[in-house]
């Protein structure tokens, strides 16, 4: 069963979110994910153009627009079971523009939306798990539980479970 996940880093600066996806990426050759790939940063018309950019999981739609990041740090891993699969971070224009409107995007820092069809159960937590303590804000639906996890001020990842109930770690 697919695990969906979508991740937000509250951070203007390139070379944190480099970091974050470094680290992830570094995570998931720990996990045996293999192969992974190098970190690949892309921005403006590579966004557009480059056949790296795995648009299929970044392009967001709104009516008759569509919505390409203007900046992207990721890398692909192939978790247990399942095909590659890209992971990293975008940054996406403060608006959509279309039919004569300028509709704000509400997309602001750095996010992304992926898609995990491993049997690595402990792994994709453990990968998850991993982000949040990177400061990586954590939502994922499975089965259809969503679960939230984020580091709170202590640097405690805190996890919340679609019904309200709280735990960490």
């Amino acid at each position: 069963m697919p695990l969906i996940f979508f991740w937000k880093l509250e951070v203007g600066d390139v070379a944190e979110v480099r970091r974050v996806v470094e680290q992830l990426r570094l995570k998931a050759v720990e996990l045996g994910w293999l192969p992974v790939s190098e970190v690949i940063h892309l921005t403006d018309e590579q966004c557009v153009n480059d056949d790296r950019l795995p648009t299929k999981h970044l392009l967001i739609g709104a009516g008759d627009s569509v919505l390409a990041p203007h900046e992207v740090v990721f890398f692909t891993a192939t978790p247990p079971g399942d095909e590659p699969r890209p992971f990293g971070l975008g940054q996406y224009p403060g608006h959509i523009e279309g039919s004569g409107q300028a509709v704000p995007s509400h997309l602001g820092g750095w996010c992304w939306v992926g898609v995990i069809r491993s049997d690595d159960e402990e792994g994709v937590k453990t990968f998850l798990h991993t982000a949040a303590q990177l400061g990586v804000e954590v939502t994922a639906s499975f089965g259809g539980t969503v679960l939230s996890a984020r580091r709170d001020e202590t640097g405690q990842v805190r996890y919340e479970q679609g019904s309200g109930s709280q735990g960490e770690t």
